[in-house]
């Protein structure tokens, strides 16, 4: 078995991966680029799993992802990014699979979604809006199964309805 960091080239002649591997396993920082010599990813391994603090660029050096991991797996927050450079999603994670926080955005920055995860599962209130930047669905979960869900038209009935009913009891 390799000891020893394995460099990988591009067929132009550009550095493609450096892996550090011991008896064959990967084991420390690996870093890798796009063909035109751009840093694609860094983070480390330890005993062949992703640890760490990880990041990864597009081509143009924008940010694409970014998380840590242990033991192979997405472990706490996670973002990733849109081609623009805003923000694509935010989500939380536990022992590899989604649990906490989840927000999702447009690529003009404006909220997409938003809910909470719980043992990877869709749980309690998840929110919808249009690009811009319109609520147009509610929807309600319980462990991952769908309890209701109102579309724009209904949230503009109901939202009506109890300001209506708040002013009658108001006056």
């Amino acid at each position: 078995m390799f000891t020893g960091i394995e460099i990988l080239h591009y067929a132009h002649g550009t550095i493609k991966q450096q892996l550090p591997l011991t008896n064959g396993v990967a084991q420390g920082t690996r870093m890798r680029w796009h063909s035109n010599g751009v840093m694609e990813s860094i983070g480390s391994y330890s005993n062949g799993m992703r640890t760490g603090y990880w990041r990864t660029w597009n081509s143009d050096g924008g940010k694409n992802k970014e998380g840590t991991f242990v033991k192979g797996k997405p472990e706490g927050e996670q973002i990733f990014w849109h081609t623009n450079g805003l923000k694509s999603v935010i989500w939380h994670f536990s022992s590899g699979h989604p649990n906490g926080l989840m927000r999702s955005f447009y690529d003009n920055g404006r909220k997409k979604q938003e809910g909470v995860y719980t043992n990877n599962l869709k749980h309690g209130k998840w929110q919808n809006w249009n690009k811009t930047g319109q609520l147009n669905k509610i929807a309600e979960f319980q462990m991952g199964k769908l309890i209701k869900e109102l579309s724009h038209k209904n949230i503009k009935l109901n939202i009506t309805s109890v300001y209506n009913s708040s002013q009658t009891k108001k006056f």
